[in-house]
């Protein structure tokens, strides 16, 4: 481009990345990147997405880790979609331990997540087996004023009758069942005070 007095920018670049990747030349792409770093060239999120779906064709972790490092001062600014196709990417790659990193990370930034930020952690840690984990999230959730779809529960439960033992399957349904009893209490506590302000109204 700058041959031709063409002066790259971030979306003449963006979109010269998208073809590398449809192309099947991801490593063109994080060698734009890194020239854009060079030029001090802005990383939008259409540069980021492409340079986070190169990594994910090429599986190299390593960039992808770094990426991370290089977007962690502007998460604010990052749409919350970028945030979980890193997040996904990690977990179903079997990062499970980085993609709970990248989620606290995400958090203390003070970026606002959703009930879909959740259930990509969910899927991934019980696509790993870390039943112990994919509860504690679900506590999470709900401490986040997000309610826990009833499939998650289900997926749970279906996990310990098939996917492990005897042993671990009494140890989740023992966790759910006090977890369900908690939550029970607590509409039952929102049910009280909804209806005594009722009360009190009339």
């Amino acid at each position: 481009m700058e041959e031709n007095n063409i002066q790259p920018d971030s979306i003449s670049c963006s979109a010269l990345m998208r073809a590398f990747n449809k192309g099947g030349q991801p490593t063109k792409v994080l060698v734009l990147g890194e020239y854009m770093t060079e030029k001090t060239i802005p990383l939008n999120d259409a540069v980021l997405f492409e340079m986070v779906s190169a990594c994910s064709i090429l599986q190299d972790w390593k960039t992808t880790l770094d990426l991370i490092k290089l977007m962690e001062p502007w998460f604010p600014s990052v749409s919350i979609g970028l945030l979980h196709q890193l997040l996904h990417l990690l977990g179903r790659s079997g990062k499970i331990e980085s993609m709970m990193k990248l989620f606290y990370k995400i958090i203390s930034s003070g970026v606002p997540v959703n009930f879909s930020t959740y259930s990509i952690l969910l899927k991934n840690l019980l696509a790993a087996g870390n039943w112990r984990k994919y509860i504690e999230v679900l506590q999470w959730m709900e401490d986040a004023g997000i309610q826990p779809s009833r499939g998650m529960f289900v997926d749970i439960v279906s996990f310990s009758q098939k996917g492990c033992g005897a042993e671990y399957a009494d140890k989740i349904q023992e966790r759910l069942d006090t977890r369900l009893a908690q939550l029970v209490e607590l509409k039952t506590l929102n049910l009280v005070v909804v209806g005594s302000s009722l009360i009190e109204g009339n």
